[in-house]
């Protein structure tokens, strides 16, 4: 899925009349240098992970976590 959203992504700025060569360049640089990292750290594997990471959180009625 990120293969095909990246694909699309380069075929869309290769078509784009506002954009100049030299922006163009970087523009597909960027986009065939980005690596796909879709994953999920090992603590969630691990029985009791998640919880040893947060044992030291606290969180509070205020506070954006609650």
């Amino acid at each position: 899925m990120v293969e095909d959203i990246r694909s699309s992504f380069i075929e869309r700025v290769n078509t784009l009349e506002w954009m100049d060569e030299e922006t163009r360049a970087a523009t597909l640089r960027k986009a065939n240098n980005m690596r796909v990292n879709i994953a999920f750290p090992q603590l969630i594997l691990t029985q009791g992970g998640v919880e040893q990471y947060y044992q030291g959180v606290s969180l509070f009625y205020y506070s954006f976590f609650y």
